[in-house]
């Protein structure tokens, strides 16, 4: 096989050639709370990507047997001893997905079929432990079906706490590939700075960003880390903010300062502009 700069030589071109991968970003729906015909669904969705030659094949957060939407949707979802709410929970606990198991066999097995890497969203029950703790994961296998790893996500999101446990970082990992490096997060870890660095510090080529239901990230895109971390060099300050100069020019660009008022109260940074940070910083 040629290397990159082998090729360019070859065909007259200046510069490096870089290979090009077809990614499959499945937007489909499982068989809610059902494992063996998600299971049987991915792995027809898997054999339908390889066939148009699609070499990574992504699925969303959770897609295995499904999000628990009744979180936000069910007024009762968090009542003490609530009937409706126990029932659909023992049936997740029933239907998730021990890792390894014949669920990921089963994964595994299609995606070697096909020829191509695998990202799955996966609700995760600890191995061998029918009660333990439930898990919201993602799981990777190598186009030659090989079971990679899985990340645990560390922290859930607000009601999402009722139903899965918290990971830990030792699931922060990326795995080589004939592709390339493959990484991935899971939802609002993206707006976590630290979880985020440990990724691009690792060498991590392709992040798989894992959403469920139609979650959609802020206007434009992800912003860049160097934008996330400049919120880190903002200080914050104690006591109440200075009075405005009285020698200061009225016409000096800058801030601006109504006669007779203080200057702008203080305001509330979130890593998402326009959203409240838990500690008051004043915006410089």
């Amino acid at each position: 096989m040629l290397s990159g700069h082998e090729a360019a030589e070859q065909e007259g071109r200046m510069g490096d050639a870089f290979p090009m991968i077809k990614v499959a970003a499945v937007q489909a729906a499982p068989v809610f709370l059902d494992r063996e015909a998600s299971v049987a669904k991915a792995c027809r969705l898997i054999a339908e990507a390889g066939a148009h030659e699609a070499r990574l094949v992504v699925f969303p957060e959770a897609w295995l047997l499904g999000y628990p939407v009744w979180l936000d949707i069910s007024p009762g979802a968090a009542l003490w001893d609530h009937p409706p709410a126990k029932e659909v929970f023992t049936r997740l606990v029933a239907n998730a997905v021990e890792v390894p198991g014949p669920a990921t066999e089963a994964l595994a097995s299609a995606a070697a079929q096909a020829g191509c890497a695998l990202v799955m969203g996966i609700n995760e029950r600890e191995r061998g432990r029918p009660s333990g703790t439930l898990y919201n994961s993602i799981v990777t296998f190598g186009p030659d079906g090989s079971l990679l790893g899985r990340h645990r996500k560390l922290i859930p999101t607000y009601t999402e706490r009722l139903v899965w446990g918290r990971g830990d970082g030792s699931t922060l990992d990326v795995y080589d590939t004939p592709l390339g490096r493959i990484g991935g997060l899971v939802c609002w870890e993206h707006w976590m700075l630290l979880a985020r660095h440990a990724m691009h510090a690792t060498g991590e080529q392709m992040p798989c960003r894992s959403l469920a239901r139609g979650q959609r990230p802020p206007p434009g895109r992800l912003p860049p880390l160097r934008l996330r971390g400049s919120l880190l060099r903002r200080r914050p300050r104690l006591g109440p903010p200075p009075r405005p100069d009285p020698g200061r020019p009225r016409d000096l660009p800058g801030r601006r300062y109504r006669p007779g008022h203080a200057p702008p109260r203080w305001r509330q940074r979130h890593h998402r502009p326009g959203r409240s940070l838990p500690c008051r910083t004043r915006w410089l």
